[in-house]
């Protein structure tokens, strides 16, 4: 599954439930987010979407805590590379991934893993779920659904999954995304020709009751 939750926001307090984990984050009024409203702190939007991440997972530091341990980013921010390393180094498995909502879909059905999607020119966001033709995203404190064909004029496909188990290919997916797909149109086109076999057999039936 994909790990995410819905975020609730009550008296200038963010209250995130991830999985079975409450966060919770003050809303200073300038300064972007912190444990403390005394000291303000700026978060990286790279940095919020990979706490997200990670504490979907298991992960148990405050926000202020986590950003704390990283190092700062450079002028245009971390890249989606800086935080597959940064999970890595916490023990984390981490996937970099030219993906679809659709894979994503396929890939939650026998994995646990939370999806940090790359969004043009340089900002992050968390795929909260992927459903029929709906995507769900979270651009931290705020939760959205849209369609995905919406999303995807952002949205390229580039990607961070991190899980605590392995993670399986990206081209192993598609492969067998490719094999269902196949596997469903033999079976219609089996169909297409039993009825058409079956089309014909009436026929001659009636032509020769005529």
């Amino acid at each position: 599954m994909i790990q995410l939750g819905r975020p609730k926001t009550a008296e200038g307090c963010l209250s995130m439930r991830i999985g079975a984990i409450v966060l919770l984050c003050f809303l200073p009024s300038k300064g972007g987010y912190s444990t403390d409203a005394t000291r303000p702190l700026v978060v990286d939007c790279g940095v919020e979407a990979l706490y997200l991440a990670i504490a979907s997972l298991g992960n148990n530091e405050t926000l202020d805590g986590f950003a704390s341990r990283l190092p700062s980013p450079g002028p245009n921010g971390h890249s989606l590379t800086d935080l597959a390393r940064f999970a890595k180094d916490r023990g984390f498995h981490v996937r970099l991934v030219d993906t679809s909502c659709n894979n994503l879909t396929e890939r939650s059905a026998n994995e646990s893993f939370a999806c940090i999607a790359w969004i043009a020119p340089n900002h992050f966001v968390n795929i909260a779920e992927c459903v029929e033709h709906q995507v769900t995203v979270v651009d931290f404190p705020n939760r959205r659904t849209m369609p995905i064909s919406l999303f995807r004029k952002d949205w390229n496909g580039e990607a961070l999954l991190i899980s605590t188990d392995e993670l399986a290919s990206e081209a192993s997916l598609s492969a067998k995304l490719c094999a269902k797909h196949c596997f469903k149109y033999l079976i219609l086109l089996g169909l297409a020709g039993a009825v058409a076999w079956a089309g014909r057999v009436m026929h001659a039936r009636f032509r020769k009751v005529i």
